[in-house]
């Protein structure tokens, strides 16, 4: 007779608990529907139909409709619930818990830094920046036939994404404020190493290879030593003295000197 053979992996799940795992995550899309930046989106992607002189494609979905069509979804993922939890005669669980259960729950990707989540938006603001700086004059504030807000100008257009990426590199800088020395210090040094990479490819692209060095490399080993001290003081519980201090300033008046995204500086 044939032992069968115990497998490893993952536990399969319980259909009580896909059901559950179903009504949370349909629950945190719709209220990804609520934020602030779901809503620019979805403006930009108005604004970049409403401004195209041949509109071709479909028009972008209302936001409003995004919203009740998540809101919905949830709503049937948690009846398809509590039918499970009714057939498998199962305490109720309240919505709340439903709701916050993928929160707890540890398994899949790590959820996205915040800044990264706001640098990667800035990066896409350059981008239609870039391209609006690219087309000619002539092509913008022209009038559209039918219904909807007049066409920008290239220059107010371009300021429109500008004030995009101030408004986010104000949240950087708060997000940064209450982070440790050594923490302030590591952001600095990605954004250091982001833009030795574009010099690397860009360099490569002209001249076949790569460089031997960097313009980065010097500022990229001052921060490496900055982080193992920083680190080493905050192991010990040295109290902290600011990552800047200002000349004359006293402990109670340091400022702490986020490094706000360029665009210029993206773009190289």
């Amino acid at each position: 007779m044939t032992e069968k053979v115990e497998t490893r992996g993952r536990k399969k799940t319980s259909e009580i608990d896909k059901a559950r795992s179903r009504a949370s995550r349909d629950h945190k899309l719709y209220q990804e529907t609520l934020t602030e930046e779901f809503e620019q989106l979805q403006r930009d992607k108005e604004l970049q139909f409403a401004e195209s002189e041949k509109r071709m494609g479909r028009p972008p979905v209302k936001l409003a409709t995004l919203q009740r069509r998540a809101l919905d979804k949830y709503k049937t993922s948690l009846e398809v619930y509590r039918e499970v939890e009714a057939k498998e005669s199962v305490e109720p669980w309240h919505e709340s818990d439903i709701i916050g259960y993928k929160v707890k729950d540890k398994a899949g990707r790590k959820k996205a830094d915040e800044i990264e989540r706001l640098k990667k938006y800035i990066r896409r603001q350059v981008t239609t920046i870039q391209k609006i700086e690219a087309e000619d004059e002539s092509e913008f504030g022209k009038e559209h036939d039918g219904s909807g807000r007049p066409g920008m100008t290239k220059s107010q257009k371009i300021r429109h994404y500008e004030k995009l990426i101030e408004k986010a590199n104000i949240e950087i800088t708060e997000i940064l404020m209450k982070k440790t020395k050594a923490e302030q210090l590591e952001y600095q040094l990605k954004d250091v190493r982001v833009m030795k990479r574009t010099y690397r490819t860009a360099y490569k692209a002209k001249n076949g290879k790569f460089p031997e060095s960097s313009p980065q490399d010097e500022m990229i080993e001052m921060l490496e030593r900055k982080i193992e001290l920083a680190k080493k003081e905050e192991s010990l519980d040295i109290p902290d003295v600011g990552l800047y201090q200002e000349p004359g300033s006293s402990r109670s008046e340091v400022k702490v000197k986020a490094t706000s995204i360029n665009k210029d500086e993206l773009a190289g």
